[in-house]
């Protein structure tokens, strides 16, 4: 045992971290993820791109150990700090930079690639791309409540958050938290839904709990805003044994201070619908060399973006009416401040 002295633990921790940059030199190969070094629990300088015009940095990523409390129940806290999200209105959903209408379109060749493609034909009995990605995401939220009992020693725990959309503005989070509570005892003692009969021995009651404190608007060129103060979420439901998903649901909205600042929310989606409407220009040019045919086309796919756009919103309505079936009570409330 005298190999293992300070020297040989230290030489050993040197020689792991070392080997992390070549870890993540291959992960970044392999997957796109980014992380340039490891921290004290933590992962430092995270970057991903999920698609194109959609860029993730995340300045640390780390897990804290503390111990449950009343107004905090779990014993892991999962922490971001300095969460950006980049939009790039212009890229998403453009043409791939390889392909044969977007070499003509940059070249200004007039030919039939430049023509906007037909979506795909749908029967009465298919589902849109939308009712496809959002039933995707409700059966993944249905699953994840079978972990339930790992999920609440877990809380989620975001800092100094920024959603920012190019050219047009950014909105600032101060702080955002997410936990589940299962504490039987302590859901039936709060004032939200006191009238809700107990649950039975096979019947677990849930509550997940969202907060949001300090939410600012800053359009492109102008000062930002404070729009909320604070914003509670509270989602409570029964998780059966036989059974996925969240029953009996019931949701509790509480806001504080509240600005609608409505000049900058027309200014701020103008200046997006004219980002997407340069986007859409550069795919469909040139305009002025089509023939008869190629307007009959053009005709065509507009027809059928139409049909698939009804189709799309159709659908989303159908899914949030599903949605809605299940959820059995609302509240609505507002902080009041004293002193």
């Amino acid at each position: 045992m005298a190999f293992f002295n300070l020297s040989f633990v230290f030489g050993l921790w040197i020689l792991l971290y070392l080997a992390s940059f070549v870890f993540f030199a291959l992960l970044r190969i392999t997957t796109g993820i980014s992380i340039q070094r490891v921290g004290y629990l933590s992962l430092r300088r995270i970057a991903y791109t999920p698609r194109d015009g959609v860029k993730i940095e995340i300045r640390s990523l780390g897990l804290l150990l503390h111990r449950p409390t009343f107004a905090r129940p779990t014993w892991l806290s999962l922490q971001l700090e300095e969460l950006q999200v980049i939009v790039d209105l212009k890229a998403v959903g453009g043409p791939d930079a390889g392909s044969p209408s977007h070499e003509n379109s940059a070249n200004g060749a007039a030919s039939h690639s430049s023509l906007p493609r037909l979506p795909k034909a749908q029967d009465a009995s298919s589902r849109s791309q939308t009712w496809a990605r959002l039933t995707q995401i409700k059966d993944r939220l249905k699953r994840a409540h079978r972990r339930i009992h790992w999920l609440r020693v877990l809380d989620l725990v975001a800092t100094d958050s920024t959603i920012t959309i190019l050219e047009v503005g950014h909105v600032q989070i101060g702080s955002f938290t997410a936990a589940v509570d299962v504490r039987s005892k302590i859901i039936q003692r709060t004032r939200l839904f006191h009238h809700e009969p107990s649950p039975s021995h096979n019947q677990c009651p849930v509550e997940w709990m969202f907060t949001m404190r300090s939410a600012f608007l800053k359009p492109d060129g102008k000062e930002s805003v404070e729009i909320i103060d604070l914003c509670s979420l509270n989602v409570h439901g029964i998780l059966y044994q036989d059974l996925n998903g969240l029953r009996d649901a019931r949701v509790a909205l509480k806001f504080g201070r509240v600005y609608i600042p409505y000049d900058d929310l027309r200014m701020c989606a103008k200046q997006a619908q004219y980002s997407r409407s340069i986007r859409t220009d550069d795919d469909d040019f040139p305009k002025k060399f089509h023939s008869k045919s190629e307007d009959v086309k053009l005709l065509d796919a507009a027809d059928a973006r139409a049909d698939h756009i009804m189709q799309t919103v159709s659908d989303s309505k159908e899914f949030v009416t599903s949605i809605l079936r299940g959820i059995k009570e609302v509240q609505f409330a507002r902080w009041t401040y004293t002193g």
